[in-house]
């Protein structure tokens, strides 16, 4: 058998922007399946709980990363665009679903868990200068 494993560096930026667009995606079924509707149809307490559990990874994840500050700084449009798109209101038959809200209490519960004195700061602020270039 000759099994060929091709190397891609999967590390900086693009893990950063790719654990962000994870969790986003993630706040969104979580909000999606968090509507009345839906709720009262399925049992959702573990999918839930599974569901934020997955969002805080993914957010830690990133955090984590050493160029998570450098990636904030030099964000663009294009590189968030899509984010934003997971990330924006929508109505849906039954209710409207907002998944910034869950990604940004989610972030900032990842970053307050996760982080004490300068650095908590100095993540905090980083934190804010990504939600605000999320803003919709």
């Amino acid at each position: 058998m000759d099994l060929k494993v091709s190397s891609t560096a999967f590390q900086g930026k693009k893990e950063v922007l790719y654990a962000l667009k994870k969790a986003a995606q993630k706040s969104k079924d979580f909000e999606y399946y968090n509507q009345p509707a839906i709720a009262s149809r399925i049992p959702t307490d573990r999918l839930q709980a599974a569901q934020n559990a997955t969002i805080c990874a993914y957010l830690d994840m990133a955090l984590r990363d050493s160029e998570f500050k450098s990636v904030v700084v030099k964000a663009n449009d294009k590189d968030l665009s899509y984010i934003k798109e997971l990330l924006a209101p929508e109505m849906t038959e039954h209710s409207l679903v907002e998944p910034m809200k869950k990604f940004s209490k989610s972030l900032n519960e990842t970053v307050n868990a996760n982080y004490g004195g300068k650095t908590k700061e100095t993540m905090t602020a980083f934190v804010r200068e990504l939600l605000h270039k999320l803003k919709l």
